[in-house]
């Protein structure tokens, strides 16, 4: 068995570093379907604290490295067609239209940092949101054209 976190009354639940071996004694309360295995552990002083985690070290949930989010989110990017930026339209999270061109491609160069995946520097993921490709008819094209003219 293996604590992952621990209940306190004023944060809520805390990731913890107390193992089972730290208690007089750990009593599995059962299996929780959002929280997992629950326990409730006795130490010398009499005090009972509540804990979550497995039964299997196997089983334990980590959160993931960045470079494993890199290269998940890498793989979904080119999935989803982010690729060869320069030939991309791409609506940003302000909802401006960026149109093929007018970014650098500096050869396809995907980076994670601070919770955003860039694109050879071009944000295309951020706060679990992807920014969208946008296909543009010739009409559109002539239409946003002609906005910025006038």
């Amino acid at each position: 068995m293996k604590f992952t976190h621990d209940l306190d009354i004023h944060e809520g639940w805390r990731k913890t570093a107390q193992i089972p071996s730290d208690f007089k004694e750990v009593k599995h309360l059962g299996k929780c379907a959002i929280d997992g295995d629950m326990f409730a552990a006795y130490n010398n002083q009499g005090e009972i604290h509540i804990f979550k985690g497995t039964m299997e070290d196997k089983h334990v949930w980590t959160d993931p490295t960045d470079d494993e989010v890199e290269i998940t989110l890498t793989k979904l990017a080119i999935k989803k067609g982010f690729q060869n930026i320069n030939e991309l339209t791409l609506k940003d999270f302000d909802r401006q239209i960026f149109h093929k061109g007018t970014f650098e491609c500096l050869g396809n160069h995907y980076i994670y940092n601070d919770g955003k995946l860039f694109l050879d520097g071009v944000v295309i993921f951020k706060d679990g949101q992807w920014v969208e490709i946008v296909e543009l008819t010739l009409e559109q094209r002539i239409k946003n054209l002609e906005d910025k003219i006038f």
